[in-house]
């Protein structure tokens, strides 16, 4: 990598969770069913899944899933990762180590170091598969506001990384994964100190179509997440949930499609989270 500043791409299979313990926010599914669901971490660092029903409500009662999750300073859904069929957390702990969270179905399994030095990066999301190769990716902003990509190997591990932007220290919020203009491919979402939501198309080999604003006022929610298709009686591919500062929690369909639907409530009380996946 050329500098010991930036997160690292050496492996170390065989570390362990004590706990399998833990502000980024991203959608996952952690096989509790078909549907997407939403993890929390309250202030105690307790982890929370939130089932969803696949209607825009809550399957069933949530559920805990770790404690310690507050030495994490980032957690990420990071889609299938390594596992094949369950989608995967990564996490980076107060040190600036990257831990991969294998998924279970229902559960995390035990823990794995995958890099070093990510506390040089002051935003980390996963995009999904953003470069085409069938494999989920991670997406980090460093502190000069240039955009890196770092591929996923299929294994839990990385490809070389490369950069993919710069600027990007004027976004507040960077919001994946999902497909949001319904052409198949990954795109990220942004919102700037303005409070305008962007849209960045991905081209589907890792790179970027013309960015269009698809919303305004954006400054009013203290967290955004991209969902899939968490409300599946609306047309699109990927919906957002965003959380006001009256801890309500609202669900968008449509954002960045041709399908724009009303936002509706489907939440009270979350301001007792300090994150939301």
């Amino acid at each position: 990598m050329g500098t010991a500043a930036i997160p690292a791409q050496a492996s170390q299979p065989g570390t362990r969770a004590a706990n399998v313990p833990t502000n980024n926010w991203d959608y996952v599914n952690i096989n509790t069913g078909y549907n997407d669901d939403v993890l929390a971490r309250d202030t105690a660092g307790d982890l929370w899944v939130y089932p969803g029903d696949g209607q825009g409500g809550w399957k069933k009662p949530r559920f805990k899933m770790g404690e310690g999750w507050n030495v994490m300073t980032a957690i990420i859904g990071a889609g299938k990762f390594q596992s094949e069929f369950n989608d995967d957390i990564l996490a980076r702990d107060i040190n600036g180590d990257m831990w991969l969270y294998p998924g279970g179905y229902g559960y995390l399994k035990p823990r794995t170091k995958v890099g070093v030095g990510w506390n040089a990066m002051t935003a980390i999301m996963g995009p999904g598969d953003f470069d085409g190769d069938y494999c989920a990716d991670v997406i980090a902003r460093d502190a000069e506001g240039r955009l890196w990509l770092y591929p996923g190997d299929h294994t839990g591990g990385w490809k070389p990384r490369r950069q993919i932007g710069v600027g990007w220290n004027v976004m507040t919020a960077l919001i994946g994964r999902g497909d949001f203009n319904e052409d198949g491919k990954r795109d990220v979402m942004a919102r700037d100190t303005s409070g305008r939501l962007w849209l960045y198309p991905g081209d589907g080999k890792g790179g970027w179509l013309p960015r269009m604003q698809v919303g305004e006022g954006w400054n009013a929610m203290t967290a955004i997440i991209s969902t899939g298709r968490f409300d599946g009686h609306y047309p699109g591919y990927s919906q957002i949930i965003a959380r006001d500062a009256n801890g309500d929690l609202w669900l968008y369909p449509g954002v960045g499609s041709r399908n724009l639907e009303p936002r509706k409530k489907i939440g009270e009380g979350w301001n007792v989270m300090t994150a939301l996946i």
